[in-house]
């Protein structure tokens, strides 16, 4: 977009406006970011998305209906609006749909459009994935730069990592690949792929900043540790989501979500058995999972939306519990990624295989 100011990216309405028929998606002016609405004739319903959106910067937008409640997607992760009882009124609605402005010729768009779909039914957040990028995660740390304290994001969506390293344990530095022991940095022929990062357990840490809102989620990451008290692979500051080993159960894995039923869940098996294993936390909405080495070993049900996280870091190694870190991981992590979406069992299965994801039929779509 050029600019901010209220204006229609399509619609579907009377010429005369009437939001209670018909359907748009449009700029929204006073939360300066996208707004969703349906109307059932008599009244409507509407879901705004993120705000604070900036000019010259492409969004994916995406607004469903199922028929009961209204979503918006913004790079693929969604918001639930309210409940409206369907099905869309478009009694008197022109006969056109109108792209980059309203039907009645009014708020016209001052930017690019692109790529413009419209479906039959409702599609799931896994497809909106799919759709924004392929289905990829959000944010993929390979902990493959072997030297620097810097770890960067194989996602693209550049959210960095800061490496940080005060020297007060066993580790006395960063280091490199190359090094002596005592450093972060391992070579491949002790990382899971490739170089890894050896933590401590005293004073480790990997810190992202990040603003982004993952309403369902999917964590994944090889771990290699033998211990067996409270320690964190990663989390979301005192705020969104925590996986860890330990503390609710010694030895194990286990996956808490703030805002989305919380409770902490963990695994049958422990893992800390000084070998390397895959292990995954995933939350779709209507069920939380915990996945060691590919098998599903611990499940409850949970509905709702994960807390969203706000302008709070993602940490790596360590939990930041109100400003203090403590529960620092000792072991090795490598190949960490956020998804922001609840995968399959075929797509965890997949992951811990180390392949390409195949996300459903052979034109890989869900």
């Amino acid at each position: 977009m050029n600019s901010f100011t209220d204006s229609w990216l399509i619609s579907n309405q009377k010429s005369t406006y009437d939001a209670n028929f018909g359907y748009e998606l449009r700029e929204d002016t006073p939360t300066n970011g996208f707004l969703f609405r349906v109307g059932n004739g008599t009244t409507s319903s509407s879901r705004a998305s993120a705000t604070g959106l900036s000019t010259g910067v492409w969004y994916h937008v995406v607004g469903v209906f199922d028929g009961s409640n209204t979503f918006i997607y913004l790079n693929g992760v969604g918001s639930t609006g309210g409940a409206l009882t369907g099905p869309i009124d478009y009694t008197g609605v022109a006969s056109s749909m109108y792209i980059g402005q309203r039907s009645d010729n009014a708020f016209r768009t001052n930017g690019y459009i692109d790529n413009v779909r419209i479906f039959n039914y409702a599609r799931t957040p896994a497809q909106i994935a799919w759709d924004y990028n392929r289905g990829g995660p959000v944010g993929w740390w390979k902990m493959d730069e072997c030297q620097g304290t810097t770890a960067n994001d194989s996602s693209g969506n550049g959210n960095t990592g800061t490496i940080t390293e005060p020297g007060l344990g066993s580790n006395v530095g960063v280091g490199t690949c190359t090094g002596s022991s005592g450093t972060m940095w391992k070579d491949g022929a002790t990382g899971k792929f490739n170089s890894s990062l050896e933590f401590d357990g005293t004073d480790d840490r990997v810190s992202i900043p990040t603003s982004v809102s993952l309403p369902k989620i999917t964590v994944s990451a090889w771990i290699k540790t033998s211990t067996s008290t409270e320690q964190y692979i990663t989390e979301r500051s005192n705020s969104s989501y925590y996986f860890a080993t330990g503390g609710a159960a010694a030895g194990k894995v286990c996956f808490y979500l703030a805002g989305a039923s919380p409770s902490w869940l963990c695994s049958s098996n422990r893992v800390d058995d000084g070998s390397w294993h895959h292990v995954v936390g995933t939350y779709d909405g209507t069920n939380k999972i915990v996945y060691v080495d590919g098998k599903n070993v611990a499940s409850i049900g949970g509905s709702g939306d994960i807390s969203s996280g706000g302008s709070n870091a993602i940490n790596i190694g360590v939990r930041n519990n109100a400003g203090s870190y403590v529960n620092y991981f000792n072991g090795q992590i490598d190949d960490v990624k956020i998804y922001n979406y609840g995968m399959t069992p075929t797509q965890i299965k997949t992951l811990y295989n180390d392949g390409a994801v195949r996300f459903g039929p052979a034109t890989g779509s869900p």
